[in-house]
């Protein structure tokens, strides 16, 4: 990767996901700082956060402070997982939660029956939820 080049990764937490620039020489630790400033309502040190890496075989692997991005095998568009440290030191399972598609047909999807009547001849087709709103 090209030195000075921003990157970015997604770091995940339960319902949160955190998008962090970086750099590929940056550290593990500078992206747990990243990672703490990003989160205006969390009161967490970087001493008080682990990151992990998904493993091929779905496993998670504890990315090491010292490591740069690079070496620990981050690339742009990655996911990291978070955890905190709890008030009596233990550290929290890594857990995110899986999202459910908006729609379960495509955007193209013809709509059909009485609403289609409802339309006339005019062609419509679904659009997804939350779609052309401000």
């Amino acid at each position: 990767m090209p030195q000075g080049k921003l990157l970015y990764v997604r770091a995940r937490r339960d319902r949160t996901i955190v998008f962090l620039c970086y750099e590929a020489q940056d550290t593990v630790q500078i992206l747990k700082k990243k990672l703490c400033d990003a989160q205006s309502n969390s009161n967490q040190s970087p001493d008080q956060v682990r990151l992990y890496i998904r493993r091929s075989d779905q496993q998670y692997k504890l990315l090491n402070d010292t490591d740069t991005v690079s070496n620990a095998g981050l690339e742009t568009d990655s996911d990291i997982y978070f955890v905190y440290q709890n008030e009596d030191g233990k550290w929290e399972e890594v857990h995110t939660e899986i999202y459910e598609p908006l729609d379960e047909g495509g955007p193209d999807d013809e709509i059909e029956g009485e609403e289609a009547e409802m339309h006339g001849d005019i062609p419509h087709t679904r659009k997804e939820k939350g779609k052309g709103r401000a």
